[in-house]
């Protein structure tokens, strides 16, 4: 992997209109889905992305967007604290790129198991999307591992504040996603596989909800910043 470049498992996904998107394939990965029952309304809710197949719907900035919109509430919520707080994230991550850098994840992953942490999962660690672990002390455990014992607690805290933004922030979205897609024309999306959707109260961009029309069976490396960014595929780059 190129020096400062994250690269994660995922499969590439063709919707309906002949996009294309990369989604990531791993477990704690989620992403917003409508599901549409025979006659009753439709239903959004949190699927994960390993889930996904073949006429699934999913919400998508639309083309020319990226990343996951969950991200900009959540630090809309978090207001002038949300830069500060951002910085301490991506600070610890520096600091677990540094060492794996230098010892290589499977050393790294090593070590911390050894230090207690049942589950390191480091490469998932590293992605940007990820806040905290679950436990506090496998949180104190790394950030003692990597430099940052004096100021575990801290940046707990910190990352505690940002992960209930996130909370807050998916709830929010997918209220106003639902109200949006009761408003819109389901007969095309049914018939076209694709309409757009406005958030009106939330500014995040133009979002799109997609069917899915096949998936790649097989995973590949794909840069952390190429997840969940919509472009248009020509039909013969598509092979199934």
């Amino acid at each position: 992997a190129e020096e400062g470049k994250q690269f994660v498992e995922a499969r590439l996904f063709l919707l309906a209109g002949g996009y294309g998107v990369y989604l990531e394939a791993f477990g704690d990965s989620t992403i917003d889905s409508v599901e549409l029952e025979g006659g009753s309304e439709p239903r959004l809710r949190r699927k994960p992305t390993l889930d996904v197949g073949k006429g699934d719907f999913v919400v998508l900035r639309s083309l020319g967007g990226s990343g996951d919109y969950i991200v900009d509430i959540a630090d809309n919520d978090l207001g002038k604290n949300a830069p500060q707080l951002r910085s301490l994230q991506r600070l610890w991550k520096a600091k677990l790129r540094e060492r794996v850098e230098a010892l290589g994840i499977a050393r790294v992953d090593r070590q911390l198991n050894e230090k207690g942490i049942v589950s390191p999962n480091i490469r998932y660690r590293l992605l940007k999307q990820t806040i905290r672990s679950q436990k506090p002390e496998d949180f104190r455990i790394l950030m003692e591992y990597i430099g940052l014992g004096d100021r575990s607690e801290r940046l707990w805290a910190a990352m505690d504040e940002i992960h209930s933004a996130h909370i807050r922030a998916g709830q929010k979205a997918r209220n106003l996603l639902e109200a949006a897609v009761l408003r819109a024309d389901l007969a095309e999306l049914v018939q076209v596989g694709h309409i757009n959707v406005s958030l009106s109260e939330i500014d995040v961009g133009a979002l799109g909800v997609f069917r899915v029309e096949d998936c790649s069976p097989a995973t590949q490396q794909v840069e952390e910043d190429d997840l969940r960014v919509l472009s248009k595929l020509e039909d013969d780059l598509w092979q199934g």
